[in-house]
């Protein structure tokens, strides 16, 4: 009897569940997959996609609209949806209704592209809200720059290695790899100059200019989206050059120069990538290949064999330290839209986990709020790829050992994506950068010093510009530890500033080294009578390390001075007191080196044998390389007006998120 009762239980429920699931009901579905690209049509763009009612039973469509607000315009100005019939509206099963979306930029419009969705709200609760992608674009000289700036050094890097493998590459591809980063640096300016400095979030795109944002690995839900704003322009251009004069100033390795120079491009290209990457999972794939074509670079090419060991631990801490903090953030963001309209349970795009209020998280991160967590992991992978202190130690014995190209663009490309680094995690965690504004200070402070008083006992040119980039990303957290809009516009202008001193101070190093195997400040003097040329590249690149006034890089100390007077006197006084330890290194090393008599030793050295016991100076390539990068630094030292033209929007926004106007606001502008 039991079993008989269960077994009718069992049956009735049964019956009752088909009967549920088989209850007629509406689905909504939008074709063609998104997104649409618009059109241009009589002034405008346009192009149009359906909404269809794929169920067994009516759908009423309650909303067709713009995914935006006035608080937050994800889209530019102008885009308008219009249904063929107005909402709300019913569907009968396996009806459509087409809906067209229009863009009308006109003279006042400043954004060349419109990437959005327009959200469809129905009855249909089992799918709820969905969403259909839609991409406009402005004709423009060059189509999809980004890509070509990335991509394209890239391809040629694989080509390169691939024909190495093969054993059908020349002993040397050192024209067409100086011709792939011209082209590169080109494109850069190219993008630079088209940026337009004036648009900001309130215009749509997030702000973002340049957009590319297509679908990338789908299982994952990471998107190909790429974008210039203030924080990375300046900087992507920075990179490129550096890339440019480490290829045409260096000479090529006498061993494997093919697979150097496709190190080199991997470098350059996968920094460049980091910088512009507006995807989480993109950026930290461009970081680990800048990662490991370094440790790469370092272990074949480096004259210290210790110094990929002792570098790898440092890469990997980093690295772990950043993917852990995203990963966190993603799991946190909630649901979001695809580039095409597709839905996804969390985010990886870092304009969307921005808008995120992670400070009303509940989660824990090892014991902290999910904010101070996030923060504090961001941190530490920043600090690493920065060479800041404390995690400072692998930079300066990796630029004496590695050749004088390596060193250049490990500086330009890694250093700046550990900077900017930095800003991305300010602009996703602002409360974080609050919580921890002070400690920042210090410890910038602290390290500032530090690095100043070693390179005060260096020998090595190579190290004591080592210790001199150590200084400067300390100097940086000083900036961004100050809250303030001076403080922000300073870290900002020290990315491509930095790239570029030490760039050209590590290169000069690598010329020295090549004639006379040393950069002994001890054991070299009077170069200055020999060498004119590289004397003045070694003078100006000394002067730029140090920061000097009058240079680009002499901005930095002084925006920081002025950025952390609210903050108190003493930070202000440790920023002068750490930038003047660091004038005395530099000062000292680069009058040791140029000043005197030459040394007899140098004069009966068998490598000076053939230039008649004289030290020989910078060829043609070298000296135009040098004069670039130097007139690069003196042009934006005595005029840094570009350059703060393209960051004032980011400055003004990033400003007011972290110091916003209240009680607690440290300083006005």
């Amino acid at each position: 009897m039991r079993r008989a009762l269960a077994l009718s239980v069992a049956l009735l429920f049964l019956l009752l569940s088909t009967l549920a699931f088989a209850t007629p009901r509406g689905q909504v579905f939008l074709s063609p997959n998104g997104p649409i690209e618009l059109a241009p049509v009589e002034g405008k763009y346009a192009a149009g996609f359906f909404i269809e009612n794929i169920g067994d039973a009516p759908l009423s469509i309650s909303r067709v609209a713009v995914h935006t607000d006035t608080d937050d315009p994800r889209v530019p100005a102008k885009v308008t949806v219009k249904p063929e019939r107005p909402a709300p509206l019913v569907l009968a099963s396996h009806d459509r209704v087409r809906v067209e979306v229009a863009w009308a930029p006109d003279a006042t419009t400043r954004q060349r592209q419109a990437f959005g969705h327009v959200v469809v709200t129905s009855t249909d609760e089992s799918t709820g809200e969905v969403a259909m992608g839609f991409h406009a674009q402005q004709p423009t000289a060059v189509a999809r720059p980004l890509s070509l700036i990335v991509l394209v050094p890239l391809l040629f890097a694989v080509a390169m290695m691939i024909a190495h493998a093969l054993g059908r590459a020349p002993l040397s591809l050192r024209p067409l790899t100086i011709g792939v980063t011209a082209f590169q640096s080109l494109a850069s300016l190219w993008a630079w100059h088209a940026f337009d400095p004036a648009i900001s979030r309130a215009d749509g795109n997030d702000g973002l200019q340049f957009v590319e944002h297509t679908s990338w690995i789908h299982s994952v839900r990471a998107e190909w989206f790429v974008g210039l704003d203030g924080t990375n322009v300046s900087a992507m251009v920075a990179v490129c050059l550096v890339g440019l004069a480490a290829c045409a100033w260096t000479p090529t390795p006498t061993k494997d120069a093919v697979v150097f120079d496709a190190l080199l491009l991997v470098i350059v290209s996968s920094g460049v990538g980091a910088l512009v990457a507006q995807d989480a999972l993109l950026w930290l794939g461009f970081v680990a290949l800048a990662c490991v074509a370094v440790l790469v670079a370092l272990s074949h090419f480096s004259d210290d064999a210790v110094a990929a060991r002792l570098t790898a631990p440092f890469f990997a801490v980093g690295f772990a330290a950043l993917a852990l903090a995203v990963m966190s953030l993603h799991d946190e963001s909630g649901k979001t839209f695809l580039v095409g309209g597709e839905s996804a349970r969390a985010t990886w795009s870092l304009p969307e986990l921005a808008r995120v209020s992670f400070v009303l998280k509940t989660t824990k991160l090892f014991g902290l709020p999910l904010v101070a967590g996030a923060w504090s992991l961001g941190f530490v992978g920043a600090l690493v790829f920065a060479g800041a202190f404390p995690f400072h130690s692998w930079l300066p014995r990796a630029l004496a050992s590695a050749p004088a190209a390596l060193g250049a663009v490990l500086i330009a490309s890694l250093g700046s994506v550990g900077l900017h680094a930095l800003v991305r995690f300010a602009a996703l965690l602002p409360e974080g950068a609050r919580w921890a504004a002070t400690p920042t200070l210090v410890l910038g402070l602290l390290g500032a010093t530090y690095a100043a008083l070693c390179a005060l006992v260096q020998r090595d040119l190579a190290r004591t510009l080592g210790f001199a980039m150590v200084a400067q990303s300390c100097l940086v957290l000083v900036a961004l530890g100050s809250l303030t809009h001076q403080g922000i516009a300073g870290a900002l202008l020290a990315l491509p500033s930095r790239a570029l001193a030490g760039a050209l101070l590590a290169l000069a190093c690598g010329a020295l080294h090549g004639r006379i195997r040393t950069r002994d400040v001890l054991r070299v003097s009077g170069l200055a009578k020999e060498a004119p040329w590289l004397t003045a590249a070694i003078v100006a690149g000394a002067l730029s390390a140090m920061a000097a006034p009058g240079t680009s890089a002499g901005w930095l100390p002084i925006m920081s001075t002025f950025g952390a007077l609210p903050r108190g006197v003493g930070a202000a006084l440790g920023v002068v007191v750490a930038t003047a330890i660091l004038a005395v290194a530099l000062g000292r090393a680069a009058v040791r080196l140029a000043s005197g008599s030459p040394r007899r030793e140098l004069a009966t050295s068998p490598l000076l044998e053939p230039f008649g016991g004289r030290v020989p100076d910078l060829d043609a390539k070298g000296t135009l390389s040098a004069l670039a990068l130097a007139l690069l630094l003196l042009i934006f030292g005595v005029h840094p007006a570009p350059l703060v033209t393209m960051s004032h929007v980011s400055v003004n926004e990033l400003g007011a998120v972290l110091n916003p106007p209240g009680p607690g606001e440290i300083a006005r502008r």
